[in-house]
């Protein structure tokens, strides 16, 4: 079974041996956070350089720098997969968002353009989250599908693999069973 979410594919297996292999970048060794990680230090370093910017007029470069760093944090993941979509001849939002950003700077409005990387990596972060959460929920369901059935064939009652079973196979469910 797979899952499709924001341009990713999700398998969802029922072997937790193979979890790894199957997983997108950002879901492997806990993307998630780090997705949601880099969001918070956008978000930190932009009220930095707005702080800055409101309290010391002649450090305007500290702010500008603080700035810079938000554009960093706030536009990694999301040149990722901009990049990788214009080299398939996609265009998505990521793209939008980032040439936004980069007609902000290029304005002067460094603080703008910090901000729309900042909401728009938040987002990102928090349906990552959310789908890593929705991943696990749902091959934890899977955990729960039995391995064996019980089959009648041939008039007796058989045990087989669930892979086994064939098309025409009657599989007998006692009360309280998983199906």
């Amino acid at each position: 079974m797979s899952l499709v979410m924001h341009d990713q594919t999700i398998e969802l297996n029922r072997r937790s041996s193979d979890k790894q292999e199957r997983q997108p970048k950002s879901v492997k060794s806990g993307g998630e956070s780090n997705e949601l990680w880099f969001a918070l230090l956008c978000g930190i370093f932009l009220l930095c350089g707005w702080l800055l910017w409101l309290t010391i007029d002649q450090a305007a470069w500290v702010s500008w720098g603080c700035y810079l760093f938000a554009y960093f944090f706030g536009g990694y993941f999301m040149l990722g997969v901009a990049w990788r979509d214009l080299r398939s001849g996609r265009f998505n939002i990521d793209l939008l968002m980032l040439v936004a950003a980069i007609g902000a700077g290029s304005l002067g409005e460094w603080a703008e353009g910090a901000l729309l990387l900042f909401l728009f990596s938040l987002g990102h972060g928090l349906e990552t989250y959310a789908l890593g959460r929705a991943k696990r929920a749902m091959e934890s369901l899977a955990e729960l599908t039995p391995q064996s059935a019980m089959v009648r064939r041939e008039g007796k009652d058989v045990e087989v693999a669930v892979e086994q079973l064939q098309l025409a196979d009657r599989v007998l469910v006692k009360p309280h069973e998983r199906i």
